[in-house]
């Protein structure tokens, strides 16, 4: 009777007593056996978690008891009989490891034995674990995840209490492995503060895009007590972490559309600007607080266009209205006061603290570069786009923005530089620029990388067939004035300047080509565009990317295809329209 016994709970048998956890007949049974279907887990769930728990627990006393002699030669067992029995018993069930995808199995059974605990703990732990075993197994790296899972816990002071609490909420654990098997910048903040677990798992806060309106009113309570600059500027990247954890959360695990993060990631930048901004003036003697309302910075590239990246530069530029009039009205006072305000500016976003840094931020798009003033007066910037800007000097103020400061005076100054950029559209040689861009870009790349935003039919092709684009149509109407690629192919749609199955592979390839740069930069927070050459590391990104054509070598043959047909219609549009 008693061996019997044992071999139904042999993890091949069960099928043989007991229907699949997903039937009818599991359900009935776990009716019938007095489970009750919760918020988040079925009555057919629970039972099969109370079962594989209950029979781990009556394998692991026969191993210690009996050395195992009564358990079939074949038992498999669960994760479940990793985390009760103790070693050296536990050794037939370590093949559970394997068939879960574990590199370094070694590691993953030392973070199993630390999650569990001791006694009761351990007990809820092997339940639990069971729960997310399913969910490591299909994530795209179980390693990664479980790792971080035990740093994550080794912070609490309670263990036990999270671990009952994801068997209650199942979608957190969802969550939490998510971000553990999908950014190691993500699961680092976490760590580092694991208060922010409730905060990006609450479904108001992860559910939709927030407003500049709410970000900013989150962030000036926050900060309202900081006691010094110091302070303040740590509030702020306290503040940023949070949020991009939330923008990521949402991202990875809830699968969010690419214009929703990219609005979510460009108002963030915009909240932190502005907010820095003010602050910058409010430290400024009394007389001086009156020219904040003179001066605006605004944004190029990513930003501008409200399509940042999680790591993306940000490109700034600063512009200012003097007090007087005509050609004498700026003075070296002035300029020295909006430079020291735009210099600030920068320190605070950029300079690395112990809390790091905000944002990279780049100078170089204004005019003269590095080489020319930190910031200009209105008339000089016109002047100068008037009679000295090269053509991809006009291309790139398509996506120029006002961020911060006197936004007014910023959509002003791009009332009046639009004629200038709609006659450099009409030139004849800016096909001929764009083709020269593009290829001194490709040109720079080392041959063995796969870069999917500058190599050949990458991001920077689709970009630039819809600026050019752009530029030739401004001259017949301003709304072509737009920096987000993705509302400008509708534009030109729309105007019958992009066929409808164009603007179809090239609205389609973009979103995917940029899910893949986020996926690229947000796994440890660099600036990455380069495919991975090794091929466990690109399967890991093509899981991560959830793409229906799989990992492997299907993942490299759809990436070809796609750069194929994006560098083939910007071939087209820049050959046709040029003629």
């Amino acid at each position: 009777t008693v061996i019997n016994g044992l071999r139904m709970l042999r993890g091949n048998a069960r099928d043989l007593f007991l229907p699949s956890v997903e039937s009818p007949e599991y359900a009935h049974l776990a009716g019938r056996c007095g489970y009750s279907t919760g918020k988040e887990l079925s009555a057919a769930r629970r039972l099969h978690l109370d079962f594989e728990t209950k029979t781990a627990t009556v394998r692991s006393f026969v191993e210690i008891q009996l050395e195992g002699r009564l358990l079939p030669r074949d038992a498999v067992g669960t994760v479940a009989d990793l985390v009760l029995t103790p070693t050296p018993a536990r050794e037939r069930y370590l093949p559970v490891l394997s068939q879960a995808k574990f590199k370094d199995e070694v590691r993953a059974l030392a973070n199993l034995d630390a999650l569990s605990g001791t006694d009761e703990q351990r007990y809820v732990f092997a339940t639990l674990s069971i729960l997310a075993w399913d969910t490591l197994q299909q994530c795209p790296d179980p390693d990664m995840a479980l790792n971080n899972w035990e740093r994550f816990v080794s912070q609490m002071s309670s263990p036990k209490d999270h671990f009952d609490r994801l068997l209650q909420q199942p979608k957190r654990l969802e969550i939490l492995v998510a971000i553990f098997a999908g950014s190691q910048f993500l699961a680092d903040t976490l760590i580092r503060n694991p208060g922010f677990f409730d905060y990006v798992t609450d479904p108001a806060l992860v559910g939709a895009t927030r407003t500049r309106k709410q970000l900013k009113a989150e962030l000036e309570q926050l900060t309202a007590n900081a006691a010094n600059h110091a302070e303040r500027l740590r509030l702020t990247r306290v503040f940023r972490r949070r949020e991009i954890l939330r923008i990521g959360t949402r991202d990875i695990c809830l699968h969010a559309e690419l214009s929703e993060v990219c609005r979510d990631l460009s108002n963030l930048a915009d909240t932190l600007l502005g907010f820095l901004l003010d602050a910058i003036w409010l430290e400024r003697p009394p007389a001086e607080q009156q020219r904040s309302t003179d001066f605006v910075v605004l944004a190029f590239g990513k930003l501008g266009g409200r399509e940042l990246n999680y790591s993306s530069d940000i490109d700034l530029l600063g512009v200012y209205r003097p007090e007087g009039v005509g050609p004498d009205a700026q003075s070296d006072r002035e300029e020295r006061l909006f430079s020291k305000v735009m210099q600030r500016l920068r320190a605070d976003l950029s300079d690395f603290t112990a809390d790091g840094y905000l944002y990279r931020v780049d100078l170089r798009l204004r005019p003269f570069g590095n080489s020319g003033p930190l910031v200009y007066r209105c008339e000089t910037l016109l002047r100068y786009y008037r009679s000295s800007a090269g053509l991809w000097e006009h291309q790139a103020l398509l996506k120029l923005r006002p961020v911060a400061g006197d936004l007014e005076l910023g959509w002003e100054f791009l009332r009046e530089v639009r004629p200038l950029m709609a006659e450099a559209g009409l030139s004849k040689k800016l096909a001929d620029n764009i083709r020269f861009m593009r290829e001194t870009s490709i040109s720079e790349l080392p041959p063995e990388e796969w870069n999917i935003k500058s190599g050949i039919g990458g991001i920077r092709d689709i970009e630039f067939a819809i600026q050019f684009l752009q530029m030739r149509a401004l001259s017949s109407d301003d709304a072509f004035h737009n920096g987000n690629t993705l509302q400008a192919i509708q534009l030109l749609i729309g105007k019958g300047l992009l066929s409808r199955s164009q603007a179809d592979v090239l609205s389609r390839h973009y979103i995917f080509l940029r899910r893949i740069e986020h996926l690229l930069q947000v796994l440890h927070d660099r600036q990455v565009h380069t495919l991975p050459s090794e091929g466990a590391e690109r399967d890991a990104l093509a899981l991560r990317a959830s793409t229906s054509v799989g990992a492997g070598e299907s993942f490299s043959d759809y990436m070809r295809l796609i750069t194929e047909e994006v560098h083939r219609i910007y071939e087209a549009v820049l050959a046709e329209t040029h003629e």
